[in-house]
């Protein structure tokens, strides 16, 4: 039992410092200066042009995003949409701080729900990864070049409940399988104990008796 006790907690611990030590790399992205931040950009955004499969598919995701936009009189929205293959830093920027929040959210889930259990795993991640996601833009405000927006806190948080529902899926799918495999066990070990029942044979009842 007490070594039990000592493995647990010694998951604990490494799963928390591994979520403390991902923090820290999310304040450290946004301490650089909108250079630095701009440089990292163009760099990412150099190795990613080398594909050209993502190119293409970026290409047509593009045309794809104008068309419906026409068709619902909505062109104005254009220059605001992330994912438009017109502005590749701005991609690049958006879907980091997605990503990089989903991630966040995978693995405080995975640590806080072995440590309580699922439900206050969810809460806690949620409630502590928004706390963080809201200061980390307020931290923005005094970099130099950079600055703190509500949209892109928003995107943390629907990077962050992506992760969580990821693994509430994941939870689902377990718990769904070891109850099919428990009423499946539980119907082989009926099966059983009918076959090794012994039949008691009675003798007919009769007035003599």
């Amino acid at each position: 039992m007490k070594r039990e006790h000592l493995k647990k907690g010694l998951f604990l611990l490494i799963g928390l410092m591994t979520i403390y030590c991902f923090m820290k790399l999310i304040y450290s992205l946004s301490a650089q200066t909108g250079r630095e931040s701009g440089s990292l950009s163009n760099s990412l955004y150099l190795f990613l042009s080398q594909f050209e499969f993502l190119n293409n598919f970026l290409r047509q995701w593009d045309q794809f995003v104008i068309k419906v936009l026409y068709k619902l009189n909505l062109e104005e929205l254009y220059p605001f949409i992330f994912s438009t293959y017109s502005n590749w830093s701005f991609i690049i920027r958006k879907w980091a701080h997605f990503g990089i929040y989903m991630i966040l959210g995978i693995l405080s889930m995975g640590v806080f729900t072995y440590a309580f259990n699922f439900y206050k795993a969810f809460l806690i991640t949620f409630y502590c990864g928004s706390f963080f996601a809201f200061t980390d833009e307020i931290h923005q405000l005094f970099v130099e070049g950079r600055t703190g927006q509500i949209n892109d806190f928003e995107i943390d948080v629907l990077g962050l409940v992506t992760g969580m529902t990821f693994c509430l899926f994941i939870f689902v799918i377990v718990n769904l399988i070891q109850f099919i495999n428990k009423h499946l066990s539980n119907n082989n070990s009926k099966q059983q104990y009918s076959k090794e029942k012994p039949i008691i044979e009675r003798t007919p009842f009769t007035l003599d008796d």
